[in-house]
């Protein structure tokens, strides 16, 4: 393990990562790249398998001061027809729709405000801020982690440090392909939850929606940003402290010939 220093909170990492994490701090900003055979597990029953065109290493102060304007634009007659199709929310009274409306709208500005501000205040950044570390515009790291005697996530630490588990990059989607659909999971959410997503997608339909890859080895194939492309096998430590079974299964997974792979590495 090495102790990754270029950061505000240093932490645990191998090698590999490292190395992976320098390579993307050093990308242009505003790079647009691609990312093939990516396979995102949150909220789906089946994973599904996608293709992605990205801008990436984005500026996140202007990314929410945009965002910040298109919610302003928005009323309650932009969202009226996105209402109607959720039954929870079609059958509430109309005024109580309104109230619901303004209330999530006023969360949503409040929400954009604090982040820009820079206010860590509440349980969800200080969470956040718990078990993930920034290290550049567009790319973070998540931590290993754990549940506490209060049910919430904090960091295993290694002598005093946190371990990061994977490299996540933020970015900007431009277009995607499926080679598998998948299927998501069927949420029973209430009035609240539901008026927040139908914001919003309105919001996201007139600004830009901001989303995040978290790289594992087996989750993807390959992302190719500013001219360098970074692969599972670039995940993987190449010391053989793991056993040669796992290395060989996590290889395979991520669609490597193992036995060539290994011959490499002698």
């Amino acid at each position: 393990m090495n102790v990754y220093k270029n950061t505000d909170t240093p932490f645990n990492c191998t090698a590999a990562q490292a190395d992976t994490l320098d390579r993307l701090s050093a990308m242009r900003k505003g790079s647009i790249g691609s990312v093939r055979g990516y396979k995102p597990t949150t909220d789906w029953v089946q994973v599904p398998t996608v293709d992605l065109q990205i801008i990436t290493r984005i500026e996140t102060k202007n990314l929410y001061a945009r965002k910040k304007l298109a919610l302003e634009g928005i009323d309650y007659a932009d969202v009226a027809e996105d209402i109607a199709k959720h039954p929870k929310l079609a059958a509430l009274p109309a005024g109580e729709a309104l109230t619901l409306f303004n209330t999530a709208k006023d969360a949503a500005l409040a929400s954009i405000e604090k982040t820009a501000t820079g206010d860590r205040d509440d349980a969800h950044r200080q969470g956040h801020d718990r078990c993930y570390a920034r290290v550049v515009d567009g790319v973070k790291v998540n931590f290993v982690t754990e549940k506490g005697k209060d049910g919430l996530k904090y960091p295993v630490l290694t002598n005093g440090l946190p371990t990061a588990e994977s490299i996540m990059v933020s970015y900007l989607e431009l277009n995607r392909t499926y080679r598998v659909q998948g299927e998501r999971k069927v949420v029973n959410s209430g009035p609240k939850v539901l008026m927040d997503k139908v914001i919003e997608s309105k919001m996201n339909s007139r600004s830009v929606g901001f989303k995040t890859l978290s790289l594992k080895e087996g989750n993807f194939e390959s992302i190719t940003i500013d001219k360098q492309t970074i692969t599972p096998a670039d995940l993987i430590p190449v010391s053989l402290n793991m056993s040669r079974s796992k290395l060989v299964s996590l290889l395979e997974a991520s669609g490597f010939d193992a036995d060539k792979f290994l011959h490499l590495l002698g």
